[in-house]
């Protein structure tokens, strides 16, 4: 089973961006499937150092402006571009400003595999 965490970024989002890698490394670590991280900017300043396991890729807004909505629109059809090409079994987004508990795979496959369709995750 192969799993892609999509996760729009760029310069201005980026703040917290070492405490999500490693967030993300310990994730990549917990699961027990394959699983990538892509993260998607329409930013050409961003450039950042990414470990193994981890993609860049890029894309034009949808709409040219300051509007932050489009630019996370645009990211998130990248991503899923990203996703469908490379044929994935799984696409789950995160948000770059956000920690997450290192297990959130597994236990969204765990309730996947019983069945259950619908479910919320409270973050603390």
């Amino acid at each position: 089973m192969r799993i892609m965490i999509g996760t729009p970024i760029n310069s201005a989002t980026a703040y917290t961006f070492k405490e999500f890698i490693k967030n993300q490394q310990l994730i990549h670590k917990a699961t027990k499937n394959k699983v990538i991280t892509v993260l998607a900017t329409e930013d050409k300043k961003f450039k950042p150092s990414l470990p193994k396991n981890f993609k860049l890729i890029r894309f034009k807004p949808i709409i040219k402006g300051k509007d932050r909505i489009w630019k996370i629109i645009g990211a998130r059809n990248k991503l899923r571009e990203f996703f469908l090409l490379h044929k994935f079994d799984y696409l789950i987004f995160m948000d770059a400003d956000m920690i997450f508990e290192k297990n959130i795979i597994n236990n969204l496959l765990k309730k996947q595999k019983k069945g259950i369709k619908s479910f919320t995750i409270s973050i603390n």
